[in-house]
């Protein structure tokens, strides 16, 4: 369990401290992400003010390309209701599983995880939020056959401006099975000064302490270094455990980071990251470094290529001659940003497809549906969306007039799934419950 705290740890400080440089970032429409024999196709849809609606993801294997997962977000607004999952078999889309968000003065206040069995709705997890007297709390329940199996609550609560609280409770069933507790401090000017964890499990009691503290530069609000360290309850100190290092160059970007651990009581520096940039300042290479024989050797490296506009197309990691085979595949955690917005993903590989601003916008037969038939193009997926209206039938025709898709939804809004047409120009004809009728030229990538 420590060291699950300390990954945790120092995966939000190389998360804050990122050195990658983007600017204006095109929204993404593909993801191609590659590990070991699998490569999987992630591709995107959006409204027409910009925000996600749909997911797709496709599997290659030995050559074969073929559905595996889909995800659809509905909005109300800019807020999210609906989180609707779905998976591929035997041909077709199956539903899987939903989430379903509940809001109070746009506070979220209650989130349901459902499987979706043969039509029937299991609950799987719930989690409540409330808000009262300055503390909020949340509630997480995990279910199997609508018996609880498993229980946590979360409570979050201001001490000062400057000190901050968490409380995590575990049950098993309705046992107490542990806990955790968490205390924030930071300085004057809203810095992190130190977080101190207490864990607590039960029944065998084991108890681990930990304090994180964290050091900046006196003359500038950089973090130069965080000490992790373990309370010893019989010789009632504070032992070291690790210790990350951070140096910078003179234009502020990161330089390394140094990873060192407390052991036959000295620090021992076992691994090393350093940082290479384009003269724009982009993120160039990640390198990871090894102490072997005393000397630093490179295992392996994240390089991002594909520069355009300041962001790169093209994430890679690869061995170097310490760390394996030189120059082939490394699987690691890559980080790389989606749409302005950091994310990370197991893989060797992931290169970045965007939407092409020029394309757009398409012509259109009828501006009545301007807003209804949505996105144009699309690699495959489009969203009907009617306001005041009912929208009573669909219908999909190429540019020789034959009747490719048609359907008679029950809602206000529905989706076109073009992905089994070959890449084109279709048209697509919508029928309301007034029996009015607009058409749409809609481009297939």
């Amino acid at each position: 369990m420590t060291y699950r705290l300390l990954s945790i740890a120092i995966l939000i400080e190389l998360l804050t401290l990122s050195p990658i440089r983007i600017c204006a970032q095109p929204v993404v429409r593909q993801l191609t992400v590659s590990d070991a024999n699998q490569t999987q196709f992630l591709l995107y849809s959006y409204d027409t003010d910009g925000r996600l609606l749909f997911e797709r993801t496709q599997v290659e294997e030995d050559g074969v390309r073929t559905n595996y997962r889909q995800t659809e977000w509905v909005n109300s607004g800019d807020t999210l209701r609906l989180q609707r999952q779905w998976s591929w078999s035997n041909g077709k889309w199956m539903p899987e599983s939903m989430i379903r968000t509940r809001f109070t003065n746009q506070r979220l206040i209650s989130e349901e995880y459902i499987l979706l069995e043969k039509e029937e709705e299991k609950l799987k997890e719930l989690r409540k939020t409330d808000l009262k007297n300055g503390v909020e709390t949340e509630e997480f329940f995990l279910l199997e056959n609508n018996v609880l199996k498993l229980k946590q609550t979360t409570s979050r609560w201001l001490e000062s401006n400057l000190i901050s609280h968490t409380n995590h409770t575990y049950y098993t069933a309705d046992t107490v099975s542990g806990w955790l507790i968490s205390r924030t401090v930071r300085d004057s000017i809203g810095r992190i000064d130190s977080i101190t964890t207490d864990l607590q499990l039960l029944p065998d009691s084991t108890r681990e302490i930990l304090l994180s503290c964290y050091y900046y530069d006196p003359g500038s609000p950089r973090l130069v270094s965080q000490v992790t360290r373990k309370w010893h309850p019989k010789a009632q100190v504070w032992e070291n455990i690790q210790r990350v290092e951070y140096s910078y160059r003179n234009d502020g970007l990161i330089a390394d980071e140094i990873y060192s651990y407390f052991t036959e009581l000295r620090w021992l520096a076992t691994h090393r990251y350093a940082y290479e940039y384009y003269p724009e300042g982009v993120l160039k290479a990640k390198i990871l470094y090894g102490s072997i024989y005393r000397q630093w050797r490179k295992l392996s490296t994240v390089s991002y290529a594909d520069l355009s506009q300041g962001y790169p197309r093209s994430v890679r990691s690869s061995y170097n001659f310490w760390g394996g085979e030189a120059g082939a595949n490394a699987s690691a955690d890559l980080t790389y940003y989606f749409n302005g917005n950091q994310h990370i993903k197991r893989a060797h590989t992931i290169d970045i497809e965007y939407q092409d601003p020029s394309s757009l916008e398409a012509p259109e037969f009828d501006s009545r549906i301007r807003e209804l038939v949505f996105p144009n193009p699309t690699n495959g997926m489009l969203f009907l969306r009617a306001t005041g209206t009912l929208l009573v039938r669909w219908e999909v025709y190429d540019l020789q007039g034959r009747k490719v898709l048609a359907h008679e939804p029950r809602y206000s809004s529905s989706r076109i799934d073009l992905t089994p047409l070959p890449a084109g120009v279709y048209l697509v004809r919508v029928t309301d419950n007034q029996q009015q009728t607009a058409m749409q030229k809609i481009t297939k990538y």
